[in-house]
C-alpha cells in the first residue's frame, strides 16, 4: 500500500509540474503579445539610464532602491 501511495504521489507531482510549465510558458507569452500590441518601448538616455514606455506613457521603474539599484 505504500508503494501505490509513491508512484501516485510521484505521478501527481508530474502533473503539476507539467501544468506549471504550461502556465509560466502560456504567461510569459501572453506578456510579450500585450507589450508588442501596446508598443512596449527602451529608451537609452545618455547617463545611462534606462526609461520603458507603454503607447506613449513613462513606466516607473520599480527596481530603484532594490538592492542598491
Amino acid at each position: 500500500m505504500l508503494e501505490l501511495m509513491k508512484t501516485d504521489i510521484k505521478r501527481i507531482n508530474q502533473k503539476w509540474k507539467l501544468v506549471y510549465t504550461r502556465t509560466v510558458e502560456a504567461r510569459s507569452f501572453l506578456c510579450r503579445e500585450a507589450a508588442g500590441l501596446y508598443g512596449l518601448r527602451l529608451k537609452r538616455r545618455r547617463s545611462g539610464r534606462v526609461e520603458y514606455s507603454i503607447g506613449g506613457v513613462l513606466l516607473p521603474n520599480l527596481l530603484v532602491g532594490l538592492n542598491g539599484g
